[in-house]
């Protein structure tokens, strides 16, 4: 176990003979506790349950096997070029159910194609890096932790659900004065354990769980924006099949939107929003065509009208 004792100097530091830290043994230990009393609450009790049901869902399933599939494919490739080790797979497991699925959960904006996934790439790096790497290498004494980790929870939600409405702005710039205190001190404190214990810091281990989070978040992009895509054409196509009668119309428009679109998300994004009223009328394969066409002309494209 990690132990840092926040009374004591110097800092004794032994790196991890178990499995998880005290910060992870005391959100354990909470999340225990939070079970054990919400199965004694029949409400709450029916509230998971509605939970689970949610996500046994066929379409959630099937994301999550494939997601999952996906990140062991790269987690394989990375092990024979030697950059990912057994050593890591806590570390691959926290992201996965930290970050991965957050981030599937989070494709709404993925509309805005390319833009959208920088953002998402450098807020998901910096959560990584700063958060689960920087801040967590060093925890307290399990005593400190299991006060720190369900204070840090309850400031977190105060500030989710202060930020929903403006009414409650004073409150909101309070609660980040006090979660960017908490954040520097966390800081100011691992600075402090990595002077005193650089040449344990300095190591290779360390350095491969530095980059672990940003390799996986990089590898993981291309699923993100194929699903993005798919996600994207399914519900065009919904829209178009529940307005469209005539099924082979509406093939022959599918593929019309497949070629005029491909994989630009962006694109797919801009001519789903604009076509809606189009869409709903569409009688004959000429509508499909000058659907295209109008597209193609606002869109700055080559306004020659196809034909066929």
């Amino acid at each position: 176990m990690w132990q840092a004792y926040l009374v004591s100097a110097p800092i004794y530091v032994t790196f991890p003979m178990n499995l998880l830290n005290n910060r992870e043994e005391a959100t354990l230990i909470w999340v225990a506790v939070f079970g054990v009393w919400a199965l004694t609450r029949k409400t709450v009790r029916a509230s998971i349950w509605q939970v689970f049901r949610s996500f046994a869902q066929r379409q959630i399933l099937i994301v999550s096997v494939v997601m999952i599939s996906y990140i062991a494919i790269v987690v394989l490739a990375l092990y024979e070029v030697n950059v990912w080790r057994a050593s890591l797979a806590k570390d691959t497991c926290l992201w996965v159910f930290g970050s991965a699925f957050v981030l599937v959960m989070n494709l709404d904006g993925a509309r805005e194609g390319m833009t959208y996934f920088g953002r998402m790439l450098i807020h998901s790096l910096r959560v990584a890096l700063v958060v689960e790497f920087v801040v967590g290498l060093y925890p307290f004494n399990l005593l400190v932790e299991m006060i720190l980790v369900p204070l840090l929870f309850v400031l977190g939600a105060l500030r989710a659900v202060a930020g929903m409405n403006e009414e409650y702005a004073p409150v909101r710039r309070g609660l980040d004065f006090v979660l960017a205190v908490i954040g520097f001190a966390l800081l100011a404190w691992t600075s402090y354990a990595i002077v005193h214990d650089f040449h344990s810091f300095a190591s290779q281990e360390n350095f491969r769980r530095f980059l672990l989070p940003p390799v996986l978040t990089l590898a993981f992009l291309p699923f993100m924006y194929a699903l993005a895509l798919y996600m994207a054409y399914e519900i065009l196509f919904v829209r178009l099949d529940a307005f469209t009668e005539n099924k082979k119309l509406a093939r022959q428009a599918k593929r019309r939107i497949i070629a005029l679109c491909g994989a630009n998300l962006e694109r797919l994004g801009r001519f789903s929003r604009g076509s809606v009223g189009e869409l709903m009328n569409l009688k004959t394969e000429d509508d499909v065509l000058s659907m295209i066409h109008r597209f193609r002309s606002a869109s700055g494209k080559c306004p020659a009208r196809e034909s066929g």
